[in-house]
């Protein structure tokens, strides 16, 4: 995905993991302040940006409102 562009230590870490059937489900998992906070990068800066949601908070959750409780947004 050209909006969660991963750093080599994490595709190497994820790929171990893969392979040893050691994996577990990260949107099920974690939370987006969690995901956020391990990217380094401001609050809406990780999805809100021109590579993933090029639009505003109250936008993407407009349009992602149906998805119930499995809204990662």
């Amino acid at each position: 995905m050209d909006c969660h562009v991963p750093t080599l230590s994490e595709l190497i870490s994820e790929g171990t993991a893969w392979l040893a059937g050691n994996y577990g489900f990260p949107l099920v998992e974690r939370t987006a302040s969690e995901f956020t906070e391990a990217s380094g990068r401001q609050a809406d800066e990780l999805c809100l940006n021109e590579s993933c949601h090029n639009l505003t908070r109250d936008d993407l959750y407009e349009l992602t409102a149906d998805m119930g409780t499995y809204n990662p947004h």
